[in-house]
């Protein structure tokens, strides 16, 4: 309800924005850019890679009765794209956001340590989310890394103030499960990829 209010506040202006007239590409400014749609071959190759990627985990939760289900969560979403596999490029923004946003946490955390009021905390989130929304629209190739950074700021301040405990820990845990995630599905995809590709060469040679 509050991101329904907030758009209605502050529509997109790309939203209402007319489709590409002719001899105009998408992607320059007033086109459109255009999402290529899968296969019906490619989606259910897709499905079945997340499904083999995914499962082993979920199992390993269910075994040990794990109760820290970030990493678990991570890698359910990035299993649906199975190019995440060819590098570790989308990792490593991962990785890069979620740390920079749990330092700033720290700092924040810290801060509302030497002032514990209310009007403080509400004056730091607006501050910090000057701060990160300016360089998340700014343009720049770097821009999205500071919505995840501002994303994980406000989870990890939200969690330590409404309990007792410490932002640095939290942050810390926070970044070494997503880096498992990521790990975790690079090798998975990796390997997965790897055996497949070597069977259709197989069945092509004989």
């Amino acid at each position: 309800m509050v991101v329904w209010l907030a758009h209605a506040l502050v529509p997109d202006a790309s939203a209402g924005a007319s489709p590409p007239t002719a001899g105009q590409e998408a992607g320059e400014p007033g086109g459109a850019p255009e999402t290529p749609i899968p296969s019906r071959q490619e989606a259910a190759r897709t499905a079945w890679l997340s499904t083999v990627v995914v499962y082993p985990v979920v199992v390993l939760y269910f075994v040990f009765g794990l109760t820290s289900v970030l990493a678990l969560v991570f890698i359910g979403l990035l299993s649906m794209q199975p190019d995440f596999s060819a590098g570790l490029k989308a990792g490593k923004a991962l990785i890069v956001g979620n740390v920079a946003g749990g330092l700033a946490a720290i700092v924040a955390y810290e801060l509302l340590v030497m002032v514990p009021q209310f009007g403080f905390l509400l004056l730091l989130t607006l501050v910090a989310g000057l701060f990160f929304g300016g360089k998340l629209f700014s343009g720049a190739p770097a821009g999205p890394l500071f919505g995840m950074a501002f994303s994980t700021l406000l989870l990890v301040i939200g969690s330590t103030t409404s309990m007792y405990g410490e932002a640095d820990a939290k942050a810390w845990e926070r970044a070494v499960q997503i880096t498992a995630a990521v790990v975790y599905l690079v090798v998975a995809f990796g390997l997965i990829l790897r055996l497949a590709n070597n069977k259709e060469t197989a069945h092509a040679s004989e």
